[in-house]
């Protein structure tokens, strides 16, 4: 009761009548209601830019004082509301809602040591989630959670739990750096990737040396975020390097992990191991397992507005053309036509269907001796 107390001490009445998120009363439809006006616009698509935004709330331009001043409130209560938000609604995987909690227990933390500085309120509040971040191992967290205990057993001259806590936060500190590290390395090659074409035979030795440092802190780390960070690094070397079996390892060895640490799974990971596995089927020439994956039952499933729908089925119409099922890819060039969003999609993927197209009656006619009932001109106008 005592904490609870002190917390009461710190939210009293007159902050909490100044709380300034956005909530439902904000939320609530009405003419007077600006902020509203604002949020529906913006989610419904009438509103893209400062000038739309003005013009839809005043009838006046993005200059206009009025639109200045609600803008930046607007931005202010919806950052403050993401501190707010419901884990469970915005992560769909263990891992990801625990370290919301997590962060967001930490800066709680912060705030408190700001107003009353490293009480035995903080000490409390820090053990009731430390084991949580040490479930996970979150060594950003683990840190300072660490630091906060030390920094008040010192105030306390408590020489016995200091030199306790002391040697877990020194190995925190070391591993939260080996992390962030790591991050580094994984930016610093995609960067490499995105930025040079060709892809030169310095740069993949580069790359090879800077995956091989990345493997060996990932064995240090134990940490499943940093485990994928060194799946997609190593796929994306293996992909450049034209080495489909090591590709297929990888695959191998993220889905073991995934199966026994199911709160590491999310859409994300699961999307990605199976387009690699599928781009290394491809590559490889193994039509059959790349078309046996896809109709698995236990297969993710991708939502049909998605992007990578679209990707996936791509994949899935070269298996069946290269592998000379023609029926089975006219099926699939007719699911993405007939897909409602496909129209939505950006140039470069709807003008690939159209040579995907060209292809495929060229394939049926050749394999079957048929006549060719294709438009070259019409493709040819269609087609830059």
């Amino acid at each position: 009761m005592d904490s609870i107390k002190e917390l009461v001490k710190v939210v009293n009445r007159k902050r909490l009548s100044k709380i300034d998120v956005f909530d439902k009363t904000f939320l609530t439809q009405g003419n007077t209601n600006l902020y509203y006006k604002l949020y529906e616009g913006i989610e419904s698509g009438k509103v893209n830019d400062d000038e739309s935004a003005a013009m839809h709330l005043y009838g006046s331009g993005e200059k206009d004082a009025r639109y200045r001043k609600i803008k930046s409130r607007f931005k202010s209560k919806v950052l403050k509301s993401i501190l707010l938000l419901d884990s469970e609604d915005i992560f769909n995987n263990e891992q990801g809602r625990a370290y919301y909690e997590c962060i967001t227990y930490n800066q709680i933390i912060e705030i408190l040591i700001k107003l009353t500085g490293t009480t035995k309120l903080i000490t409390e509040l820090v053990k009731e989630n430390y084991s949580k971040a040490l479930k996970y191992n979150f060594y950003d967290i683990l840190r300072n959670y660490s630091y906060y205990l030390l920094t008040f057993y010192g105030l306390k001259g408590d020489a016995k739990s200091f030199l306790e806590e002391e040697p877990r936060y020194l190995k925190y500190i070391e591993l939260s750096q080996k992390e962030q590290f790591a991050k580094y390395l994984y930016y610093k090659v995609i960067r490499d990737f995105v930025s040079s074409v060709p892809i030169t035979d310095e740069l993949l030795l580069s790359v090879k040396d800077n995956v091989e440092k990345f493997y060996n802190l990932r064995k240090e780390l134990e940490n499943p975020e940093i485990d994928f960070y060194y799946f997609y690094l190593a796929l994306l070397y293996y992909e450049n390097n034209n080495e489909m079996d090591k590709i297929l390892e990888i695959c191998d060895e993220a889905e073991n992990l995934m199966n026994s640490k199911p709160q590491v799974i999310n859409n994300t990971r699961q999307t990605a191991v199976l387009l690699y596995r599928m781009k290394a089927f491809l590559n490889s020439r193994q039509f059959s397992k790349g078309i046996e994956l896809l109709n698995d039952s236990h297969t993710i499933k991708i939502p049909e507005s998605y992007y990578n729908w679209f990707v996936i089925k791509e994949s899935e119409f070269k298996l069946y053309l290269l592998d000379h099922k023609l029926a089975e890819a006219y099926d699939i060039y007719k699911q993405v036509l007939e897909n409602k969003f496909f129209k939505r999609q950006v140039e470069e993927l709807t003008e690939k269907w159209k040579i995907y197209h060209a292809y495929l009656v060229f394939m049926d006619n050749y394999l079957n001796k048929g006549d060719y009932k294709f438009s070259l001109t019409k493709f040819l106008n269609e087609v830059p």
